[in-house]
């Protein structure tokens, strides 16, 4: 189970290596990986699947009521936990929020970027007045997206 977690991320990680960023206009987009699309969806449709079984199974014992709710929070934490796009513009850094709204990180306002990698994950965190981008290692356009960082002096662990 360990090793199969580490091969689906290693995977993630190199196809994230490979895939571009987008030009829009005069911005970046930097969407996740379309492996993580998947993964997330499946994983969200699985739990989905599994609360309808829950509900039909209530009829009959009413306990599995409590897998409703277990499924329930278990697609609820898989859209929750989904890697929003990050976008890059001239005025600064965009990502969507939980609850489909934006946080906007403008240039001048970043006052620390560093590399997380306690988690696995080795996400690069923008944070700043009110907002924290997090733009992870499932992303698109890694290489790009710190080259344009480093244009604008913003270094991991400055």
């Amino acid at each position: 189970m360990i090793l199969g977690v580490f091969l689906v991320s290693s995977w993630i990680a190199a196809q994230a290596g490979t895939a571009k960023a987008r030009k829009i206009g005069d911005d970046w987009l930097f969407p996740p990986v379309i492996a993580v699309k998947a993964i997330f969806l499946v994983a969200a449709a699985m739990g989905l699947g599994l609360a309808i079984l829950c509900v039909h199974a209530s009829r009959r014992e009413p306990q599995a009521l409590w897998g409703v709710f277990g499924c329930s929070l278990w697609v609820a934490l898989c859209i929750g936990g989904y890697p929003k796009s990050v976008w890059l513009s001239e005025i600064g850094l965009s990502q969507r929020n939980w609850f489909g709204g934006w946080k906007v990180l403008k240039w001048e306002a970043v006052a620390h970027v560093a590399q997380r990698t306690w988690d696995g994950s080795d996400s690069v965190v923008i944070s700043g007045k009110g907002a924290t981008i997090v733009f992870s290692s499932a992303h698109s356009g890694r290489e790009l997206f710190l080259e344009e960082l480093g244009r604008r002096n913003l270094m991991i662990g400055k």
